[in-house]
């Protein structure tokens, strides 16, 4: 695909991506939306098996007519479809194939921005608009942490802003195939790979990756993102073999800001991004768009992370608020006062809870109780794994909550 200068492809943006990416892209929105319109868990095997003949209705991927609609609004929100005037075909002509070559003539008729969608696990999902130039801009600042890299393999859905940059608009520009390992057990990658692939996943996937002891083949480049990556993934990855680990910090509201080569480093900004302050000619920059994270500068061009604005904190790789799941055990019957929070700084870290019994009330018959409604209430990785029980929430001798063990 010819490009422009500044790595923009002619015509749209997005005209850059194959049929294949693009493909990835819409069965993994689709089963994203299937799973949450009809409760059901979002599980490989049922998209695994989705072709280009396969359609979005009741006989095909299993969409009634008001799934649908759902779906098409969500393709046609990521894709800016309307911007083309083709967003309506989407409802005469419903098989995936179809799809693709539809979405595919968008890119190349306007395809300049696309929309992320948050899981909602912390509240109402919001969504961020990204203009397509901008992300080409990053794609172009990964080319220095891809030394070598000829094959991606990744493990997270490429329709999320990390798995999009890095296993669909990066993989297109740059020429590289792409391997889609949501479908191998974590445990048994190392199996799977060769020299000069790059793997692609977050802490939590990074954790079952390395679970196995298995050795990994030599100058194999090891990607993380989406939470912070506990020390102990950095000693299990050296630990494995891996040619290189490299944690890109970054949001779905802006996108990549900085990487850096070494868990005690901080992060590096990205080369086409600066400081607001220091720029004379605006343009994106760190603080263009108010990153999710307090970040502290410690040099001209690097940062450190310095915790959440809003108190999320991850659970399987997944955003959740413990005020949230704390406010739910405060309304429940029986309880006084309750405060949660994450159990250790780890991977595989899950939430914990503390909860006041109300006056008389059994903290026994109390703990089954809650540990019943969470199925009903609460996600996974919202439900508290350890519940204990007091008189009084733990403070310090100045009042401040404490952790407690």
């Amino acid at each position: 695909m010819p490009v422009v200068e500044g790595g923009a492809p002619i015509g749209g943006p997005l005209a850059s991506l194959s049929a294949e990416a693009l493909r990835r892209v819409i069965v993994s929105i689709a089963a994203e939306e299937r799973a949450r319109i009809s409760g059901c868990k979002n599980e490989p095997a049922i998209w695994a098996g989705w072709n280009d003949d396969t359609r979005f209705d009741e006989d095909g991927a299993g969409f009634d007519s008001l799934a649908k609609l759902h779906l098409i609004s969500r393709v046609s929100e990521f894709f800016h479809l309307h911007e083309a005037g083709i967003e309506d075909y989407l409802l005469v002509r419903p098989s995936l194939g179809e799809w693709v070559a539809l979405i595919g003539e968008a890119g190349r008729m306007a395809g300049n921005r696309v929309t992320f969608r948050s899981s909602g696990s912390t509240g109402t999902p919001s969504t961020q608009t990204h203009e397509v130039r901008t992300l080409v801009e990053e794609v172009a600042a990964h080319a220095a942490l891809l030394p070598g890299v000829t094959r991606i393999v990744s493990l997270v859905p490429p329709h999320h802003i990390y798995g999009f940059l890095f296993s669909v608009l990066g993989p297109c520009l740059a020429a590289r195939p792409v391997f889609d390992a949501r479908l191998t057990a974590p445990p048994g990658l190392a199996r799977r790979l060769r020299p000069g692939d790059a793997v692609v996943a977050t802490p939590f996937l990074w954790d079952l990756a390395l679970s196995s002891g298995l050795a990994w083949p030599e100058a194999v480049l090891g990607i993380t993102s989406g939470a912070p990556a506990p020390r102990a993934i950095w000693d299990r990855a050296a630990a494995a073999g891996l040619g290189r680990f490299v944690e890109v910090f970054g949001s779905s509201e802006t996108a990549g800001l900085g990487w850096r080569s070494r868990a005690e480093d901080p992060f590096a900004l990205f080369d086409h991004l600066c400081w607001r302050a220091e720029d004379p000619h605006p343009r994106r920059g760190v603080d263009y768009v108010e990153p999710p994270d307090h970040l502290e500068r410690v040099g001209p061009r690097s940062f450190v992370p310095k915790g959440r604005r809003d108190g999320v904190v991850q659970v399987g790789g997944v955003n959740v608020l413990p005020t949230k799941v704390a406010a739910w055990l405060c309304a429940f019957d029986g309880v006084a006062d309750a405060t949660v929070r994450l159990s250790h700084d780890a991977a595989d870290a899950r939430l914990k809870a503390f909860v006041v019994p109300g006056q008389g009330v059994s903290a026994q018959d109390l703990d089954i109780r809650i540990r019943a409604r969470m199925q009903d209430d609460l996600s996974p990785p919202e439900r508290p794994v350890r519940i204990d029980f007091g008189a009084a929430l733990p403070r310090n001798a100045v009042g401040k909550f404490v952790d407690w063990e």
